[in-house]
């Protein structure tokens, strides 16, 4: 009998875990990156940012039905406050991202408002309070809250270094970058026509120009960045599981969908910054596609971060929970 009720609680730990699952992807994927997801689909750039506030206001209130799902119908007042602060956190960042002024400093404030907008978003998903962010007496009296809503925090930390990255991509990486050859014959027209002083009818198009011309293609990343960090993540990867033994320490459904969500998001980091390495990164036939560039860069960086927080915080950071000193006595049940 007690083997029968200990596979039901197991059962029910591994169905809670999936949905869990589900939801933090939803909070960390679709939602986190939905600009980016529309702006890849949309090529009318009058059009693209108009979809994205319903998309976000559609996505936040399926994140709100799957929150119900995991926690049985029965959400904690705190649970519904967060999120409601968080769609409508959401749906003004988005109104303003449509029809709002940009500079790097604008792109920086908003990313830092969206990872606000994450982080109430995750405290609903895992029925936390959101003051436990900045407040260490309410984690010493919730402690159970706290453990629960702390493995996110790296998460939130690597979603928030790619939010950065994107915004060095759009104002710096990306202005350099000539990925065909009719951005670098029109390079080459510049610069050629500086120096004829714009009569470049009379130059003939031979193989040596040609030559010039496909030489002027290269990424806005050198593949020596994708190199090394394909290399980084399998070693952070097992300074987790090793060093810090971070996989033993998942103990409720929470901290297990978490670990996976993290485990994940460095496997595909990974797998992109691989994907990325057998091409040259120059000459007009060899350059990355802007999006597959964007997203190994993107990817790469937060999955960085999400290991490097992790161990930092399996390293430093004490577990809260008691530990039984030499010579207790144990109470309870006998062993078997």
């Amino acid at each position: 009998m007690m083997t029968d009720r200990t596979g039901m609680r197991d059962t029910g730990e591994s169905r809670r875990t999936a949905i869990l699952l589900v939801a933090l992807a939803f909070v960390f994927v679709p939602i986190a990156f939905s600009d980016d997801f529309v702006e890849a689909a949309t090529e009318d750039t009058s059009l693209r940012y108009s979809y994205l506030v319903p998309i976000d206001a559609g996505g936040m209130i399926l994140l709100l039905g799957v929150s119900l799902l995991v926690h049985g119908f029965r959400l904690r007042r705190v649970s519904y406050l967060s999120w409601a602060a968080a769609t409508v956190l959401t749906v003004a960042l988005d109104t303003f991202l449509v029809l709002g002024p940009h500079s790097p400093a604008i792109d920086i404030s908003l990313a830092s408002s969206y990872i606000v907008a994450q982080a109430l978003a995750l405290s609903a998903v895992v029925q936390a309070s959101p003051a436990l962010y900045c407040s260490g007496r309410r984690r010493s009296a919730q402690r159970p809250e706290w453990r629960r809503l702390r493995g996110g925090l790296p998460i939130l930390a690597g979603t928030f270094a790619a939010y950065l990255g994107g915004v060095y991509w759009d104002w710096g990486l990306s202005q350099g970058a000539v990925r065909s050859w009719e951005d670098a014959t029109r390079e080459y027209a510049k610069v050629l026509g500086r120096l004829t002083g714009g009569d470049i009818s009379t130059v003939p198009i031979d193989a040596e120009v040609l030559g010039v011309i496909g030489s002027m293609c290269g990424g806005a990343i050198s593949q020596e960045y994708f190199a090394q960090v394909s290399q980084i993540i399998p070693l952070l990867l097992i300074a987790l599981g090793v060093d810090a033994k971070f996989f033993q320490r998942a103990k409720d459904p929470t901290e297990r969908a978490m670990t996976i969500v993290a485990v994940v998001a460095l496997c595909v980091a990974e797998a992109i910054a691989i994907s990325a390495l057998p091409t040259p990164n120059d000459q007009c036939d060899g350059v990355l596609s802007e999006w597959h560039e964007y997203a190994a860069f993107g990817l790469t960086i937060a999955a960085c971060v999400i290991a490097l927080a992790t161990l930092g915080w399996a390293l430093l950071v004490r577990d809260d929970a008691p530990r039984r000193r030499a010579g207790d006595v144990h109470r309870g049940r006998p062993r078997e």
